[in-house]
């Protein structure tokens, strides 16, 4: 999260904090209440990026020192419209701090299928018996190099698809059929649990804009 003309204000797991760049733990109890431009920048928990910035995660946040030496570089992020060129902006800023770790092979495997098949329901059990596993086993593995567990990450893709799906004038209805879910509470439900925020608010708010990433 980068405040863009001011510094974020924050609560992390009941923590108030102000920064101007913070990174937050996927799996942590979030709320953002500041009222500047913001840019909050969802990476995906098995992406390379997030590898490199997890290992400085401490107690569910950490602050960016280099942001303020950089201020001027983020801004100009606001208005560029690609995604790619904030996700190498990003990458940039980080180059070199930490090597990032090594992932089990079993569990690149469940991430790679859960991204593939998008499943509307995940038995634990049933996938961990396939790679060899105890339910158990597999998801404190998969928590040790993502920091979430697997029914988390599921969310974080359904979550990623209504990111994907919504368009300026939507209804909160229209988004979660386009997007999969079983209907608006549903969607509600899990865009409060992901995000501390109710789809209202970007719905609504014509000041909202995604830039996505190319298929």
């Amino acid at each position: 999260m980068f405040g863009l003309d001011q510094p974020l204000t924050v609560e992390v797991e009941g923590q108030p904090l102000q920064a101007r760049a913070l990174i937050v733990a996927p799996d942590a109890e979030q709320s953002l209440q500041s009222d500047g431009d913001t840019l909050v920048v969802h990476l995906d928990p098995d992406s390379p990026l997030w590898g490199a910035l997890a290992p400085r995660l401490q107690h569910g946040f950490a602050r960016l020192p280099w942001a303020e030496r950089q201020a001027e570089q983020i801004r100009q992020l606001r208005d560029c419209g690609d995604a790619d060129r904030v996700r190498s902006q990003l990458a940039a800023m980080t180059a070199g701090d930490i090597e990032p770790m090594q992932i089990d092979p079993r569990v690149q495997a469940l991430a790679a299928r859960l991204r593939a098949e998008l499943p509307e329901r995940l038995d634990l059990n049933v996938v961990a018996a396939g790679l060899g596993l105890s339910a158990a086993r597999l998801s404190r593995l998969f928590r040790e190099a993502y920091g979430i567990t697997p029914k988390r990450f599921l969310l974080h893709l359904k979550m990623q698809r209504v990111l994907h799906q919504w368009q300026p004038g939507m209804t909160a209805t229209e988004l979660a059929q386009a997007a999969g879910f079983y209907d608006q509470p549903h969607l509600i439900r899990t865009t409060r649990e992901m995000f501390d925020v109710l789809p209202s608010a970007f719905l609504g708010n014509p000041d909202f804009r995604i830039i996505r990433e190319k298929p």
